[in-house]
């Protein structure tokens, strides 16, 4: 059997499987060696693709909120692009803490479009799933994300598979979904950079 997952390995095992091999997922090097880090007045914090209920970072919209409130640069500054499908509480929470004008919701882009505007970003977000499962998931855009070098900001399990990737490349953070602190200091100080 062939996972992706340490996590899920042992979780396999554990119900009796047997030659369980990890092979995680991966990126091609040259869809990236084009790429050109374009920087920009802004502070963009970017999560591409799919966005769900289930990856809704409501204390990350509300840490963001509060930073706007207290810091005129940073409320000049930030902007967050959220290309992709988007479920409507997302869109629902980004309203409740009145952040529609400092949110852009462009649709689907293309993979040349998106991997340029990880490339451009300040801040890239990876959301995982707030499931039981959620320890051993490691999804394909981790993998790209570290390909365009940009520091990530991780929600989920910080004990989790993913957390232990961004660790390891020293790549950035991962925090639970309700660590406003930490959050708000992993923010603050891409910011500051």
């Amino acid at each position: 059997i062939t996972i992706v997952s340490p996590t899920w390995k042992k979780e396999l095992e554990i119900i009796g499987a047997r030659n369980v091999s990890v092979i995680p997922w991966g990126y091609d090097p040259d869809d990236y060696d084009h790429l050109l880090h374009n920087p920009s007045d802004n502070f963009i914090i970017s999560h591409l693709g799919i966005l769900g209920y289930d990856r809704n970072p409501e204390i990350l919209f509300k840490v963001i909120a509060e930073l706007i409130s207290i810091n005129p640069i940073f409320k000049q500054k930030v902007r967050l692009k959220f290309p992709g499908q988007i479920d409507y509480s997302v869109k629902e929470c980004v309203s409740k803490y009145k952040l529609d004008d400092f949110v852009d919701l462009p649709g689907n882009l293309n993979r040349k479009e998106a991997l340029q505007l990880m490339k451009d970003s300040n801040l890239l977000l990876l959301l995982l799933n707030k499931q039981a499962n959620a320890k051993g998931r490691i999804p394909g855009k981790l993998f790209e994300y570290l390909a365009v070098k940009r520091p990530i900001l991780c929600l989920g399990d910080p004990d989790g598979d993913s957390a232990a990737i961004i660790t390891k490349t020293e790549a950035g953070n991962c925090y639970n979904y309700t660590d406003s602190q930490n959050i708000r200091e992993s923010i603050l100080m891409e910011f500051e950079r």
